[in-house]
C-alpha cells in the first residue's frame, strides 16, 4: 500500500519523502526525546486506525542543522536552551492487511497535531506547537520554526528540495500523493 505521513503543518508526503524528510531532519541524532504515548485506543468508526497522544520530552544533545547544508551553521546544543517540554498531540496510525497472514504495514500516520486544551497546569516550552517547530521554540530559536508556519516558505522550500538536490532541504510535502489520498 502507499503511506501517506500527515502532520499539523506539514504533508501529505508519501513514503519516500516522509523517509527522506525524516533523515535530512534528523531529529533522531540531535535529540533525545521520549515520545510519552498514552491512551492507545481502535477508533470505533475505523477499526484499522488506532488513535492516541504524544508528550514529547527530552534533550538537544547534539548539533542539529533542520534546514539543509546551506547554511552550513548546526545549532549546538546550549545550556539553558536545550529542554524539550512539549504539549499534548494527537496521532493516529491507520493500517492496511500486509503481505504474510498476521502481517499489517502502515498507510498512513499522523503527529504534531496539538490539543490546545484540557491540559492547563502543564508547562510546555514549544509556544504551543508540536513536532518539528516546537523543538525550534524548545531550543531558543521560535523564529526560525515560525517560518514553517508561512505557506509561502513551504512552497518555495518544496521548489527548492525537488530541484537542488544538493541543498538537502527537507521537504514539506510531496507533489505525488497516493491516489487514496484526500486532503480533509
Amino acid at each position: 500500500p502507499d503511506f501517506v505521513f500527515r502532520g499539523g503543518v506539514v504533508g501529505p508526503l508519501a513514503r519516500f519523502d516522509y523517509f527522506d524528510t525524516m533523515e535530512r531532519l534528523s531529529v533522531y541524532k540531535a535529540f533525545k526525546l521520549d515520545h510519552n504515548s498514552f491512551a492507545f485506543s481502535v477508533d470505533p468508526v475505523d477499526p484499522w486506525s488506532v488513535r492516541f497522544y504524544v508528550r514529547n520530552t527530552g534533550k538537544h544533545v547534539e548539533p542539529w542543522q533542520p534546514w539543509g547544508a546551506l547554511p552550513p551553521i548546526p545549532l549546538k546544543p546550549t545550556p539553558g536552551k536545550d529542554v524539550v517540554k512539549g504539549p499534548v498531540e494527537a496521532a493516529m496510525i491507520t493500517f492496511v492487511p500486509g503481505d504474510q497472514e498476521g502481517e499489517l504495514k502502515v498507510k498512513f500516520f499522523t503527529t504534531g497535531n496539538v490539543v490546545k486544551f484540557g491540559y492547563e497546569g502543564y508547562e510546555f516550552n514549544t509556544n504551543g506547537l508540536g513536532a518539528v517547530l516546537g523543538l525550534f521554540h524548545a531550543i531558543g530559536i521560535g523564529d526560525v520554526g515560525n517560518l514553517a508556519l508561512n505557506s509561502n516558505v513551504r512552497a518555495i522550500s518544496n521548489i527548492a528540495a525537488s530541484n537542488f538536490d544538493f541543498l538537502k532541504i527537507p521537504k514539506t510535502k510531496s507533489e505525488n500523493a497516493p491516489a487514496w489520498w484526500q486532503q480533509g
